[in-house]
């Protein structure tokens, strides 16, 4: 684009209606702070079940503001649900779970919740996570030195597991089927 130049030029009243915008968003936040009894609606999360707990994490849900824009939901939040009680209990995860995310896939074998992929602000990931659900405070580590190729970085996908065991065969699915031979005794 050689020879063009683009001029931006902001007067009060925009910078006004920005500052504004941003007060409402701050407003809806702290409210969302105050939604303790259930998950806020959300589409692209994973949920796995453990026992008698089902474990939602993730995902993103339509924010209204000048049309509509995806608000990607805390990566800290996890949320359970005690499928005997019917009671949603909120958490607060730990550890070095890089972004918020959407699209990414979840298995749970022994206990660990596995992450893989997703969608974040700066595009697809292909980053694995473990996060041990009997611990007594929840940490996501993120998984490294893994041996062979993992699957290319992507989002929306599935994954299932062949057998529940410390050597297991996780299985991807997008466009393409990718099997990953994952031995878990490394961790």
């Amino acid at each position: 684009m050689c020879g063009v130049v683009f001029l931006f030029i902001a007067d009060e009243n925009a910078k006004l209606a920005a500052d504004a915008d941003l007060a409402k968003e701050e407003e809806e936040e702290v409210e969302e702070l105050f939604e303790l009894d259930i998950p806020a609606e959300r589409s692209g999360h994973i949920a796995v079940v453990h026992r008698n707990l089902m474990y939602v994490w993730g995902g993103y849900r339509n924010a209204q503001n000048h049309g509509f824009f995806d608000l990607y939901l805390p990566r800290n939040e996890i949320w359970t649900y005690n499928m005997e009680s019917g009671v949603w209990t909120k958490h607060t995860a730990g550890g070095n779970l890089h972004t918020s995310m959407s699209g990414s896939c979840g298995v749970c074998v022994d206990g660990v919740l596995y992450l893989f992929g997703g969608h974040h602000a700066r595009g697809n990931t292909d980053k694995i996570y473990r996060l041990p659900l009997s611990a007594p405070r929840l940490v996501w580590e993120e998984m490294k030195n893994l041996k062979g190729l993992p699957p290319s970085c992507k989002d929306k996908l599935g994954c299932w597991v062949h057998k529940n065991r410390s050597e297991v065969a996780v299985f991807f699915f997008n466009f393409y089927f990718f099997l990953f031979l994952l031995n878990l005794n490394v961790y």
